[in-house]
Order: structure tokens, then C-alpha cells, then sequence
């Protein structure tokens, strides 16, 4: 990690992770330590797209590093792995659809708060 705080632990899946400090990067080994997912399993979740690290070293996955965010990211596919016993492409493609259902829904809060604005009750 970049910055370390003092006096934590590492986060398990089931612990939230919004508590992690947003400025900290964190290597791959980090990740798998922190997320409880194996090394392998990250790096076809980098091959997908569906993680991206901060930079990409000429020196190899290695010395990847990737943001907070992604530790967020990490920890709900480690409960989703868990939970239905997905590997690395089903992970994948449901953190997509995930993602994809959070964005419409913030579409149609908006679209709503819009149409109250200009339709009376």
C-alpha cells in the first residue's frame, strides 16, 4: 500500500469496506490477502476489464496497483463468489450487470426528480 494506516487488520469480505481511506493503492498480493481470492482469479478479473490497475508496469502484474475502489469492488465478488460459486468470467460478467442496473437506476431517480419538477401532483 501506498499509505498505511495504523492499527488495522486486513478487510475480510464480510467486514464493510467503505472504512478503507480512499487515498490508499494496494498491490495485487495485497488484494488477494484482503479479498480472500486467489491470485489467479484477480488476474482474469484484469484480463476481463472488470479491475484495472492504476498503471501498468513495464515489469509485470507484479507491481500492479489498484485503488480503493477496487478493494470495494473486490470484497462484494469474494461474497458473490462465495454465495453462488461463480468463477473468474461469471464474477465478471455479474458485476457488469450490477454495475449496469446501478446506473439505470440513478437514471431514473434523476429522470424522476425531472418529472416532479414539471408534472403537478
Amino acid at each position: 500500500m501506498s499509505k498505511k494506516p495504523t492499527g488495522t487488520s486486513p478487510v475480510s469480505p464480510s467486514v464493510p469496506v467503505e472504512l478503507v481511506n480512499e487515498s490508499l493503492t494496494f498491490t495485487l498480493q495485497e488484494l488477494c490477502l484482503r479479498c480472500g481470492m486467489e491470485h489467479q482469479q484477480l488476474q482474469q478479473l484484469v484480463e476481463f476489464g472488470t479491475i484495472t490497475p492504476l498503471a501498468r508496469p513495464r515489469s509485470g502484474n507484479k507491481d500492479w496497483h489498484f485503488s480503493a475502489d477496487t478493494l470495494q469492488l473486490l470484497a462484494k465478488a469474494a461474497r458473490m463468489q462465495q454465495a453462488f460459486e461463480l468463477d473468474a468470467a461469471g464474477l465478471a460478467i455479474s458485476l457488469e450487470l450490477l454495475d449496469e442496473l446501478q446506473r439505470t437506476r440513478r437514471q431514473v431517480q434523476k429522470l424522476r426528480q425531472l418529472l416532479a419538477q414539471h408534472v403537478p401532483l
